[in-house]
């Protein structure tokens, strides 16, 4: 599901021989929220954002959870962040390049089953580098 955010800025600036009102509108689209498949034991978002954008953030996310043995390759198309966490689970984050790169598809496994928490603490670390907010409130619903 996505969620739309709508905005309008008024402007008014008053100049000397009267009043002008600008009228600037525009639209946001964000990300829909993670979703979980038990039988593949793995999290896929995908962001409405762009693709040189995510990888970034992935990065920074795994470093950011202290994952180590961390290995990092990025190309044009995907990018793969490998690594363990601290109880040794290996796991895996990729992002994938989508609608020639305006959009990008993130796919995160967590050991060998998957763990559904600890991949919504990487879609958090990811979101956070991107300005966004977090999966985990979406518990609290």
């Amino acid at each position: 599901m996505k969620h739309r955010v709508s905005w309008i800025v008024l402007l008014a600036g008053f100049a000397p021989f009267g009043c002008e009102l600008i009228i600037i509108g525009g639209a946001i689209t964000t990300a829909a929220e993670m979703t979980y498949s038990s039988l593949a034991g793995e999290g896929v978002k995908v962001y409405n954002i762009p693709y040189r954008r995510v990888v970034p953030a992935a990065e920074a996310a795994g470093a950011r959870l202290g994952l180590y043995e961390l290995n990092v390759e990025a190309g044009e198309r995907k990018a793969l962040i490998e690594g363990k966490n601290i109880d040794d689970e290996a796991v895996r984050i990729r992002v994938l390049r989508e609608s020639e790169g305006r959009k990008a598809a993130v796919r995160v496994r967590v050991g060998p089953m998957g763990d559904y928490l600890y991949t919504t603490l990487v879609f958090d670390a990811i979101n956070e580098g991107l300005g966004l907010p977090p999966e985990s409130h979406s518990f609290h619903k």
